[in-house]
């Protein structure tokens, strides 16, 4: 069975600069956050 994903609704996420406040967050823990909050902000708000 063939699954669809779809983009629903758009957050900004942070830019920074290399070996900034953010460097130490793996890009992963960012893009994982930036979803949690996408999902809170499209069904709870």
């Amino acid at each position: 069975m063939k699954s669809e994903a779809y983009i629903i609704d758009g957050l900004r996420t942070p830019i920074g600069k290399i070996g900034g406040s953010l460097s130490t967050i793996r890009a992963d823990d960012l893009a994982a956050l930036t979803m949690k909050k996408n999902v809170r902000h499209r069904f709870n708000g």
